[in-house]
């Protein structure tokens, strides 16, 4: 204990001598900001900042909004620029019947300003007692700050909530609370350490019971203080390489997940086109697809075609972005042939007679099939696209069946409808250009 209390010590003292330093700020119109020594300054025109690492920046006074004296390593102080991920563990005390768990976490979120982050969490609480089981917790929290003026220490107040879910038994899973205050400081311009100690209480049915949670983490995110470069242009030519994947069918007689791998060519900031590969792992389900007539009696049963079918595929693909804006609705549409492997279901689920007589059912080994879409596309970064589209992939059926067999001395008439081999599908693609800047 008393080496924890030293170490705290030492790293508060760190974080006093740490806030001492002063740097200057420069503060830009576009919303970037440099942090280090003004070297050089023509008033009214322009002015040179050198930073810690050496970068010399030049920037007309017309870019520059304001000139400030700041602490040099208050990076708690500031509105962090994308994500904040954080990573942390430590051990919750049970205040009834002793023992408790020792906790690991990870969680993303946003730190929108010097006061306020919303994040998402989850992670593994494990029982220290024997039967107690591993408890994963998903949460969502949200902390408020209040930075100390000249110094790079910020306490906050952390409310927790979520679901904490005990994977032993689910009858000990159920709402989950904490509330906790810490103290948060720098490591660096991109790494904080947080402490923290509060009380956590799950309420699941039939009871609740709490514990004391110690914690120590640790948040990473962008450097706050790293001037905003200018945007890489996005290229209206080049080579673009897409992966997706996805759902065939709602439930028809084809259906189950699908995946492509696309190689294609953008001709212009609208229309790409290329050639791609990929499979269909899908059930081929029909209820009564199978009738068993006997000649002698007239008797009839009925029985359902349970197929599975891995379909790989070869295809061209013509897809048109209607306008280059970040969001733009696309239409695409893809023409190729499936290769068919098939593999009969459990014998429970097929015509008992299937397995009797030379005869199987007779599937196509490869069919031509044409796919058009619709969807939308959003521009996550300047040249990578995020894109979720919807459409009916059509392949020829596999045609009416029948055959006659002989056994045990009945004959028997057997006739299978027709099975499509269309579907509805849904996928959600990622796509990246490469080749020139040059619009």
């Amino acid at each position: 204990m008393k080496r924890f209390v030293f170490f705290i010590s030492v790293l508060l003292s760190a974080g006093s001598l740490m806030a001492q330093s002063t740097v200057e700020t420069v503060y830009l119109k576009n919303g970037g900001l440099v942090k280090g020594e003004i070297i050089e300054q023509v008033p009214g025109q322009s002015l040179k900042v050198k930073t810690k690492d050496g970068n010399i920046f030049v920037y007309q006074m017309d870019e520059v909004e304001r000139i400030a004296k700041e602490s040099q390593t208050s990076t708690t102080n500031v509105r962090h620029r994308g994500l904040d991920f954080g990573l942390g563990a430590g051990y919750d005390i049970n205040t009834k019947g002793g023992g408790g768990a020792i906790v690991t976490e990870l969680e993303l979120g946003k730190r929108f300003s010097k006061n306020f982050y919303w994040g998402l969490g989850a992670g593994a609480n494990f029982a220290t007692t024997s039967g107690g089981g591993i408890v994963v917790p998903i949460t969502t929290n949200v902390k408020t700050y209040f930075p100390l003026e000249n110094s790079s220490l910020a306490p906050f107040a952390m409310l927790k909530a979520g679901y904490a879910l005990n994977t032993d038994n689910t009858d000990f899973s159920g709402i989950l609370l904490s509330v906790m205050p810490g103290l948060q400081f720098p490591l660096s311009k991109t790494v904080d350490m947080n402490l923290g100690a509060g009380y956590t209480h799950v309420i699941y049915d039939g009871g609740s019971g709490g514990s004391i949670s110690i914690r120590m983490g640790f948040g990473f995110h962008k450097n706050p203080y790293k001037p905003k470069l200018p945007p890489v242009p996005t290229r209206a030519k080049g080579f673009q390489v897409t992966l997706e994947g996805g759902k065939m069918g709602l439930g028809g007689t084809y259906e189950g997940f699908l995946g492509n791998m696309v190689l294609s060519y953008k001709l212009n900031p609208h229309l790409s086109i290329g050639i791609g590969g990929g499979s269909d792992g899908v059930d081929i389900y029909k209820d009564d697809g199978w009738s068993a007539t006997d000649i002698h009696s007239e008797e009839t049963r009925k029985y359902d075609v349970d197929l599975r079918a891995e379909a790989f595929k070869a295809f061209l693909r013509a897809q048109y972005r209607l306008s280059d804006k970040r969001i733009s609705p696309l239409v695409s549409c893809d023409a190729g042939f499936r290769f068919y492997g098939y593999w009969e279901g459990d014998k429970g689920k097929q015509p008992w007679f299937s397995y009797h007589t030379s005869n199987k059912e007779d599937v196509p080994s490869t069919g031509i099939f044409v796919a058009p879409a619709v969807g939308l596309s959003l521009r996550t970064f300047n040249n990578s696209y995020l894109e979720l589209k919807a459409g009916l992939s059509y392949s020829p059926s596999m045609k009416d069946q029948t055959l006659e067999y002989e056994e045990l001395g009945h004959e028997y008439h057997c006739e299978r409808k027709k099975i499509s081999l269309s579907a509805p599908y849904a996928m959600l693609s990622w796509t990246h250009t490469f080749g020139s800047r040059k619009r």
